[in-house]
């Protein structure tokens, strides 16, 4: 097509100068010195013309030479990336597979002391699912003895020493262990090392048995070796209110072998398998309410509160599938309230909002779960319609003893209160507790001084 463009420009051009010549040849009466005159000039335009452009179309030639070398060497570098990033992401996977594997409890911590990297094993020693560890600070993870022995220890390690010791630990099964600490700056040898690595070997005896294979997850699901717990929730109002009940989770395999319960959750998190997880317990929870209705038309059926892993919320599907069962089985969504983590609405805000937009119209309610864990702040909660905001449990275990806890509770009743969310307060083991919590205005209780946890009836 440019080849053809050129040809008829250029014949163009010839017609126009040929046609000049002889509007000039007529006009001047065919004079013979006028004709060699023009001629000349005719000839030297042609000739100019024709080195223009044959200048031109070599230097086009060698720009599209160039252009397409650059071309060969980019595609060359996009495949030598591609295959650099699929070795990286398999090595990746392997490192992981293998860490998963080991025993040893490993977890690395920055220099402002938050958690950065861990393993399986560490994640189901300290009882924390995996999304709620990274970035937390070191104390709210690893807490007691445990974390006095090792904040000891880390002004010298980020010095750049390397630091052993022998101590006792508890383990999953409840007992004490005898255990070595290896605590690794990192990078090794700087100055200012940006970090540690924590190493933790337990001896004297295996830690208790854990889930540990995506396998048996999906086993798990696919044949309903799941039992739905349930735990009552009180109100601590003078006045009658709703009674709430959170749903909880075990897997027979816990049960019968006396496993500490959710040890499953790290590797459900690790295998992105908590959206399938969340969608059974959405399942069997309507389907079980619904029959129990059923069969005793006289049963008030409680407000069911259910976590949800941030990895459902970020699961567009996930609000469609709620949203069917709901239908599907005509179960009022007003029997449903959906707890969703702290650290959730600060790292997941749009997917948070967009989920409780999607199923409030059904009458669903909502609860932030662990509230003040990391910080006290109702920023995040802004453009977020919720019902209730659940106290974490490590302030409220010491507000009896530590006047400034209390102070933080009455802090965030006040304000709950203000915003028209009601309070429910986590790990209540006391009957002082219990007065202490009424007193100030906290609406419910929730713990094993209320109610143990148990097959859900």
């Amino acid at each position: 097509m440019k080849r053809n463009l050129r040809v008829l420009i250029g014949a163009g051009l010839a017609l126009l100068l040929g046609a000049m010549l002889f509007v000039t040849i007529y006009f001047t009466l065919f004079d013979l010195q006028w004709i060699a005159f023009l001629a000349g000039i005719l000839f030297a335009a042609v000739a100019a013309l024709a080195s223009q452009a044959s200048k031109a179309q070599w230097l086009v030639m060698r720009r599209n030479r160039q252009l397409q070398r650059v071309k060969d060497l980019l595609a060359q570098e996009s495949v030598k990336l591609k295959y650099s990033v699929q070795a990286l992401k398999h090595a990746d996977e392997r490192f992981q597979y293998i860490n998963d594997a080991l025993p040893v409890l490993i977890v690395f911590v920055d220099g402002e002391e938050r958690c950065r990297y861990h393993n399986l094993a560490f994640a189901q020693w300290c009882k924390h699912a995996s999304g709620q560890i990274n970035g937390q600070l070191l104390r709210d993870v690893v807490a007691g003895e445990a974390y006095r022995k090792l904040q000891s220890c880390i002004a010298d390690v980020l010095a750049g020493k390397e630091i052993r010791y022998e101590t006792e630990l508890g383990q999953p099964d409840g007992g004490m262990a005898p255990s070595t600490v290896m605590l690794l700056p990192f990078p090794p040898g700087a100055e200012r090392p940006e970090g540690f690595y924590a190493l933790i070997a337990h001896g004297g005896g295996a830690a208790a048995p854990a889930l540990d294979s995506r396998g048996e997850l999906m086993r798990a699901l696919k044949d309903d070796e799941f039992i739905l717990f349930a735990q009552t929730i009180r109100s601590l109002a003078t006045t009658p209110s709703q009674q709430l009940v959170e749903v909880l989770l075990r897997m027979q395999e816990e049960e019968q072998h006396m496993l500490p319960p959710g040890g499953f959750f790290p590797v459900a998190e690790r295998y992105n398998l908590m959206p399938e997880i969340d969608r059974w317990v959405v399942r069997n929870l309507i389907k079980w309410a619904g029959e129990k209705q059923r069969d005793d038309s006289a049963w008030r059926m409680p407000l069911y509160c259910m976590n949800l892993a941030g990895a459902s919320l970020q699961d567009p599907e996930f609000a469609l599938y709620v949203r069917r069962e709901l239908q599907n089985r005509k179960f009022s969504g007003e029997n449903l309230c959906f707890e969703v983590g702290e650290p959730d609405v600060v790292n997941h805000h749009a997917a948070v909002r967009a989920f409780i937009a999607a199923m409030r119209p059904l009458g669903c309610r909502f609860a932030l779960d662990n509230f003040g864990s990391t910080q006290l702040s109702f920023a995040p909660l802004k453009g977020l319609k919720l019902d209730f905001l659940k106290i974490d449990g490590v302030i409220i275990q010491n507000i009896l003893t530590r006047s400034e806890d209390m102070a933080r509770v009455r802090e965030i009743v006040a304000a709950s209160h203000q915003i028209g969310m009601r309070t429910v307060a986590e790990f209540v083991e006391s009957d002082a507790t219990i007065e202490k919590l009424r007193e100030i205005g906290v609406d419910y209780a929730q713990g094993f001084g209320i109610s143990m946890p148990g097959p859900i009836a």
